[in-house]
């Protein structure tokens, strides 16, 4: 048959299609181990239903280890009870020596055997059926966990409408049944069916109660206006059986109308078709649910398949025979013996050669891009390797070396020591090297000034020192290790360095570095101890050159502050004298008045990180330009601090911004926690600041300025300070309208 070749068609292809992407796989690779199937069926060979499932089962099987051994009960024939215990007899010795992993059983007469049977021949047994008309009992039986399987159902309602729709003419249905369990079950069916049907009367030409002869009789009088339905005619009224290719025969023999059928046998022999039930694909189901279960999955979890898988499958040579009119017919009707275009004939065949031809031209394309993609993949893990190399390179050189200056680091250092004491070379020595006001240079001008004089040192030591390790074991310390140098040579390129450094400034400041030395003196003296050495003679250096390098700094920061803002000189200036007289006023010490003058004129020292454009804007400063210019205390205080002479100092510096309310910056201290001092430089900061011209606004007059100050008592000035001022107030306004200088 035509619709079967084609399933069977697609089937192959589909095989195909799986065994090219598992190729690489080996053929014995099967995704289960080999299986025993027991198929009983109802009928005897001589039915055509049984080839059919028989056919489905074996083509949803091919290429899987699976074997079927065949059983059958010829129960259509002869159904009686000597039979069925002959059947029982039978299959209970060959289930005795021969064990299955599951079985399907074909129509409702090998169900019920099976089932009444489960406990003593098929217990733990899988049990899938097909072909079962009565649905009430197939899925009562599916109840059970072990049971499941395809309820096949009868397409009567749509066989009649076909009937109606080619013979409009048609009065009524006659349905053509016997005794049989099937036949039976069919016709209550068929009976129910006249509810859909006003305008057609139902009638039956029963076997159970008519012989054959009656029934060709009667079929041989029936007309255009009938339309004749086959269910059944195994057996007449007087027990005679048939093969179904015999009683066809004979009705086609007398009939003059067209039968209709509700099954695949028999189309194409000469019954016209209907939507018929498929055996074929109904075995097919059965056995890949049998294959999902062997495939690992549960099987108590297979719903029963209740919409049986039926089709449209007519007789063209009979249709044409009869006269009707294809053109009625619904678009999915499947033709047998249709004298077809070559296109006509052939579609399946045609779409199913293109869409493989399309599979197969995505797998070339697949094939493509995977060794394109391949490719690119390789030329990325070249790559990825190269970089890894350059990482490890990097690494490796990381590992050994400085970032900022690319000397060796002190892990190179530390291995080089422990490798000294192994050499018999007496001439040994070490130089240590240390940057000195480091930490004030990067205070004062920020980390890329101190970088700055870092990388100018590390290039010094380089150039004079070519051949010596020479390394970074410290932020502001450098080492070099020479070994076959004279101490006169070391001594010279020691005096060269110091040399070198006094001709490099940053921002201004002249680079300065203390030198310690020393020497192995015999073959017993550790590479350490000559380290130790050293230090000790870089620091004694140290001690004597760093006070006037730190006072050298803060001049230059002081200077370079003037230079950014002439305003800034001035304003010191004036603020050093305004604090002398009210530290006077207040009653201090001339010891603290001293600290009172200097702290006057640094008090500003911060400034040196303010850009100018902020310190020279004549505007309204924004909320970030006063956020930088808030931290200049701080700074001051930094830069100041790392000068032993000048700690009291820096800490007036610290709070001069201080409010006596604890409104001001940078900690927000209050009343009498802000040193005095600070508090006297905030009264004479604030003077001369209101009675000097600013970028931003022109000076106050004499009063204003008095009386901010009386304003402001108790919250931003000190009280004390300002009831010492206020008397003296004239002499403090002659000391802020004239130049500090007259």
């Amino acid at each position: 048959m035509l619709k079967k070749g084609v399933q069977k068609l697609m089937l192959f292809g589909a095989i195909f299609v799986s065994s090219f992407f598992m190729s690489s796989v080996q053929a014995s690779n099967n995704p289960f181990e080999e299986k025993r199937v027991l198929f009983i069926s109802s009928y005897s060979p001589s039915f055509d239903t049984f080839y059919e499932q028989v056919e489905g089962i074996n083509d949803a099987f091919y290429g899987y280890p699976v074997t079927v051994d065949m059983e059958f009960m010829d129960s259509k024939r002869f159904l009686s009870e000597e039979n069925l215990n002959n059947f029982e007899n039978s299959i209970t010795y060959k289930l005795s020596h021969i064990e299955y992993d599951l079985v399907i059983v074909a129509d409702d007469n090998g169900l019920v055997f099976v089932m009444e049977h489960q406990q003593e021949l098929f217990e733990g047994l899988p049990i899938i059926f097909l072909g079962i008309n009565k649905q009430a009992n197939a899925l009562q039986y599916a109840e059970d966990p072990f049971v499941s399987g395809i309820v096949e159902a009868v397409s009567i309602r749509e066989t009649i409408e076909l009937a109606t729709d080619l013979n409009p003419a048609g009065e009524k249905v006659v349905a053509i049944v016997d005794a049989t369990p099937t036949g039976r079950a069919v016709l209550e069916t068929f009976n129910k069916q006249s509810t859909y049907f006003d305008d057609l009367t139902f009638e039956t030409l029963d076997l159970s109660e008519l012989t054959m002869d009656e029934l060709l009789e009667e079929l041989s009088l029936l007309d255009e206006k009938s339309h004749v339905l086959l269910i059944a005619a195994h057996r007449d009224y007087q027990g005679n059986t048939y093969e179904f290719k015999d009683s066809l025969d004979r009705m086609l023999s007398v009939a003059y109308v067209p039968i209709y059928h509700l099954y695949e046998h028999g189309v194409g022999d000469g019954l016209l078709g209907g939507k018929v039930v498929s055996h074929y694909i109904q075995g097919q189901m059965a056995a890949v649910m049998a294959l999902d279960y062997f495939e690992g999955g549960e099987f108590s979890s297979f719903d029963v398949v209740e919409d049986s898988p039926n089709l449209y499958l007519l007789d063209y040579s009979v249709l044409k025979k009869f006269g009707l009119n294809e053109k009625r017919l619904p678009i999915d009707v499947v033709f047998l013996s249709k004298d077809l275009g070559f296109f006509e004939e052939n579609k399946e065949l045609i779409i199913f050669s293109f869409i493989m031809f399309a599979v197969f031209l995505v797998i070339i394309f697949l094939l493509l891009w995977i060794l394109q993609y391949r490719g690119k993949l390789q030329k990325q893990a070249q790559q990825n390797s190269e970089k890894l190399k350059k990482v490890n390179e990097k690494l490796e050189f990381t590992s050994y070396h400085d970032y900022l200056t690319g000397l060796y680091n002190r892990n190179f250092y530390e291995e080089r020591m422990s490798v000294l004491d192994t050499l018999s070379e007496k001439k040994l020595s070490i130089v240590l090297v240390d940057v000195n006001g480091l930490k004030l240079i990067n205070d004062a001008f920020g980390h890329i000034a101190g970088d700055k004089s870092l990388v100018e040192t590390a290039k010094i030591l380089t150039d004079i020192f070519p051949t010596s390790d020479v390394a970074r074991i410290g932020g502001d310390e450098f080492t070099i290790i020479n070994v076959g140098l004279e101490e006169e040579e070391v001594l010279t390129r020691m005096k060269q360095v110091r040399d070198r450094t006094k001709t490099i400034k940053i921002e201004g400041i002249t680079l300065s570095v203390s030198i310690g030395y020393s020497m192995k003196t015999d073959q017993y003296m550790l590479a350490r101890e000559v380290f130790t050495e050293a230090e000790d003679w870089m620091y004694r250096e140290k001690l004597n050159q760093v006070p006037s390098n730190r006072s050298s700094i803060i001049d230059t920061i002081v200077t370079t502050i003037n230079q950014k803002d002439v305003y800034s000189e001035v304003h010191s200036k004036k603020v050093s004298l305004l604090a002398i007289k009210v530290a006077e006023y207040v009653g201090l010490e001339e010891r603290f008045i001293s600290e009172i003058r200097t702290a006057g004129l640094l008090h500003d020292i911060g400034k040196i990180i303010v850009p100018i454009e902020i310190l020279k804007k004549e505007g309204p400063l924004t909320k970030p330009e006063f956020n930088e210019i808030k931290k200049h205390p701080e700074i001051g205080y930094r830069i100041l601090n790392s000068v032993s002479e000048l700690r009291q100092i820096s800490e007036y510096v610290f709070c001069h911004h201080e409010r006596y309310d604890g409104k001001g910056y940078p900690r927000g201290v209050k009343g009498m926690d802000i040193p005095l001092q600070a508090r006297i430089i905030s009264v004479a900061d604030s003077i001369d600041a209101m009675l000097s011209d600013r970028l931003y606004r022109s000076k106050l007059t004499k009063e204003v300025c008095l009386s901010e100050l009386r304003k402001n008592r108790g919250s931003q000035f000190c009280p004390e300070v300002v009831d010492a001022v206020i008397p003296h107030f004239d002499e403090l306004y002659e000391i802020a309208t004239r130049m500090p200088d007259e």
